[in-house]
């Protein structure tokens, strides 16, 4: 683990640091919810792309 802690030092030494936001926690679900619907969105999208690319193949 002295590695690690040698690294934090030099870290802090080049005067880099670290923030952290964070989300409250009622915004949980709507995250939840767009991020089905986009992934939803990709998943039909990239259905139909492979349907018409194989049928415009086949054709």
């Amino acid at each position: 683990m002295g590695s690690a802690d040698a690294c934090m030092a030099e870290i802090n030494r080049l005067g880099y640091r670290q923030q952290a936001t964070y989300q409250p926690l009622e915004r949980f679900w709507p995250f939840q919810w767009i991020e089905t619907g986009i992934y939803a969105l990709l998943t039909l999208g990239l259905t139909w792309f492979c349907f018409w690319w194989f049928r415009r193949r086949l054709a």
